[in-house]
């Protein structure tokens, strides 16, 4: 006979497992794949960089990013771990955009802890400023900072989740008698672009200093024609030297004035400019393909360069881009060629499977007219497709 007690005791065992609190961890995992998300956190402590890059990216394009969160913090506040991984931590959390207390306080100690890392206190301060819960005092000191502390923290405003709310402490650090201060805010304005109209004013003031040396009254020139939306006078900027360090990369009219520079007869402002192109985003540029086309022709090889990088890694998708690109293997420069299509470090790598079989095609075609008439250019095809058919990573 089965002992009654033994049952009732089992009984009461088993209901208590059944209406155990759940953890955390069980609450993360009621919508994100715990079995997903640990190891995903766990590669942020592998030795490979490209590792450690394609976790984070993971980790930030989750389906349910506040899922995130607790695993994220934990790496963060856990002291044991190492330097790259908790600043990967502190970075994740910026970029994921949950102000939560607990995130804000976590990122708050490490500021306030004299024992952490420069480098880590750098990042939760970028990650304070994305997610709008730095103090004004605190953004005060990062922006005048003489070292590159100051511009990371300007260009976070740019990304954070409301870039105006900085507009009072920006203006008030463009008036200071610190150049490496000034520098900065007038870099933290350029992100606002036209919502910085309320700065003009400051603007002015400061360019009418006397003390003020040329480059700097180009950059303020610069951060002016962004907020008020003036492509022609943001042109002359470039072409007097300012680098375009401040530029919002998706603005169009950034985009107008890179169309200008192209079509002036300025070299060094043209190579400046491609540089630019050449990072900002292929859908926002297409109204000036053929200006990047037409400065294929350039007498600059970097020009030359940047251009054919442009086209291939953002409108290999457009018409007749592909084979303007091609013409380069014709090109006098061994530099161009090795830029572009010189080894698996080069543009053609990085291409996507459909551009790539394209552009296979277009090199066969090109390899076929160019046999007999232009045997230096025959033979580029033939080192190009080579890279080109090896497998990614291959040596030799």
């Amino acid at each position: 006979m089965v002992n009654r007690r033994l049952l009732i005791g089992l009984f009461s065992i088993s209901t208590a497992a059944l209406v155990t609190v759940p953890s955390a961890a069980d609450e993360v995992a009621s919508t994100s794949d715990t079995n997903t998300l640990v190891p995903v956190v766990a590669q942020l402590h592998s030795k490979s960089k490209s590792v450690r890059e394609a976790a984070e990216k993971r980790l930030c394009s989750q389906p349910y990013p506040k899922d995130v969160v607790p695993y994220v913090l934990r790496l963060l506040e856990d002291k044991s771990a190492k330097g790259k991984p908790r600043r990967a931590s502190a970075r994740i959390l910026g970029k994921l955009g949950f102000a939560e207390k607990r995130v804000v306080s976590a990122l708050n100690a490490i500021l306030s802890d004299a024992d952490e890392s420069k480098k880590l206190k750098r990042e939760a301060t970028q990650s304070l400023v994305r997610l709008n819960s730095i103090s004004d005092e605190l953004l005060t000191t990062a922006l005048s900072s003489t070292s590159v502390v100051g511009y990371d923290v300007a260009r976070a405003i740019g990304t954070s989740r409301d870039p105006s709310k900085y507009l009072p402490v920006l203006v008030r650090v463009v008036d200071s008698d610190s150049r490496p201060a000034r520098l900065h805010a007038l870099y933290g304005l350029a992100q606002l672009g036209p919502d910085a109209k309320a700065a003009v004013p400051a603007l002015e003031k400061l360019r009418a200093k006397e003390n003020l040396i040329a480059q700097d009254v180009t950059r303020v020139d610069a951060v002016i024609a962004l907020i008020e939306s003036n492509a022609e006078a943001l042109a002359k900027a470039y072409v007097a030297g300012d680098n375009f360090a401040g530029a919002r990369r998706d603005d169009q009219v950034v985009v107008r004035a890179l169309e200008r520079v192209f079509q002036s007869k300025h070299t060094a402002a043209a190579e400046r400019a491609a540089r630019v192109l050449s990072k900002m985003s292929g859908a926002r540029t297409h109204p000036i393909v053929p200006s990047i086309v037409k400065a294929l022709e350039s007498p600059s090889e970097k020009v030359r360069y940047y251009a054919g990088f442009t086209l291939l890694a953002y409108h290999a998708h457009l018409p007749n881009v592909v084979p303007a690109v091609l013409e380069l293997l014709k090109d006098k420069s061994k530099m161009v060629h090795f830029w572009l299509f010189g080894d698996e470090e080069g543009m053609i790598s990085g291409l996507a499977r459909s551009t790539k079989t394209r552009l296979r095609k277009e090199l066969d075609e090109f390899k076929k007219r160019e046999k007999e008439r232009n045997p230096a250019a025959y033979r580029a095809a033939c080192a190009a497709l080579n890279v080109l058919n090896r497998p990614f990573g291959a040596g030799g």
